[in-house]
């Protein structure tokens, strides 16, 4: 619940990179484009993705790095044709506030936003792979632009392969419970 601290552990952060990736929606699908950029103990992050040449999504993560990983500072989530939003994780005051509503959170330490956990789901990966293990779960407290946060379990479903723009990549299958596959490479 609200009132449980996340798990805390030890991240491996992954070098500089740009990512590619295939967004589905329904029927249409697109791509995006994912930067991560880290550099003197802090890190920017931005995903953009299009749909039939449109922007339909922009999403910025920026923060430092501390000991239990990604430390957000501010994330900003911006659909097509509205407004951005923002959250912004206030470390000494102990909240994280938000643009729009006027809600607060508590701030936790190892608490993501909605970009940053796919990094720090890597960097816990990377930093010890028997969490990959099938069966195995890695838990991340989450939280959007909009003033919500939730408890995000990945359990492990083992070894996969997957191929993606005609590239085949050995990863580990993880499943969001309740709900979301997600994949992450075994090594960088």
């Amino acid at each position: 619940g609200e009132g449980t601290p996340p798990p805390l552990y030890a991240t491996q952060m992954p070098p500089s990179a740009t990512l590619r990736y295939e967004l589905r929606r329904g029927r249409l699908s697109g791509s995006g484009d994912l930067r991560w950029q880290v550099e003197a103990g802090r890190y920017a992050l931005r995903l953009e993705g299009s749909v039939v040449g449109l922007n339909v999504l922009t999403q910025i993560s920026e923060g430092e790095l501390d000991a239990h990983g990604l430390a957000p500072v501010r994330f900003t989530d911006q659909r097509a044709r509205r407004a951005a939003v923002a959250a912004n994780f206030e470390r000494e005051a102990g909240r994280i506030q938000f643009s729009g509503p006027s809600t607060e959170l508590p701030w936790l330490p190892g608490v993501q936003d909605r970009l940053s956990w796919m990094i720090q789901l890597a960097a816990v990966a990377a930093a010890d792979p028997a969490l990959l293990a099938e069966g195995q779960r890695i838990t991340l407290w989450v939280v959007g632009a909009r003033g919500d946060g939730s408890s995000w379990s990945f359990r492990s479903l083992g070894r996969e392969s997957l191929t993606s723009f005609g590239t085949t990549v050995d990863t580990v299958h993880l499943l969001r419970e309740p709900g979301g596959t997600v994949w992450v490479l075994q090594e960088y």
